[in-house]
């Protein structure tokens, strides 16, 4: 299992082959990534899951490539996610047998992210290729 949220958009046509419109999608996808890193940490705060503030700190929306984005706990950044970002988000074996099933802020904020109309990622940077 892995903590984290993927990004990626699939284009076609000629509007999309020019290069200043790819920049300006992978614009739109890096603030999608944003946006979502904080509803991720926003769902962190002193008594529900926030301790010291490392995972917190770890929690981070980067673009990847080009259309491709992912919000983790420090694996595109660090190498590895927080060892313990499964257990506090509820994925982890351990949280079977625990009273603890953890808090889904990842998966919570995926949901946002599914139900939300996107084009306001997009608006601005298109726009502003468009002229």
């Amino acid at each position: 299992m892995s903590s984290g949220i993927d990004i990626e958009f699939q284009t076609s046509g000629k509007l999309f082959k020019n290069p200043r419109m790819k920049d300006a999608i992978n614009k739109g996808v890096e603030n999608m990534a944003l946006v979502t890193e904080e509803r991720v940490k926003a769902q962190l705060y002193l008594g529900h899951g926030l301790l010291t503030g490392h995972l917190r700190r770890s929690i981070t929306g980067v673009r990847v490539g080009d259309l491709r984005a992912q919000v983790d706990s420090g694996k595109f950044t660090q190498g590895a996610n927080v060892i313990y970002t499964d257990w506090v988000e509820g994925i982890s074996s351990r949280n079977a047998n625990s009273t603890f099933r953890g808090y889904h802020m990842f998966e919570n904020a995926r949901k946002a992210l599914d139900k939300e109309n996107k084009d306001k990622y997009f608006k601005q940077p298109v726009k502003d290729t468009l002229g």
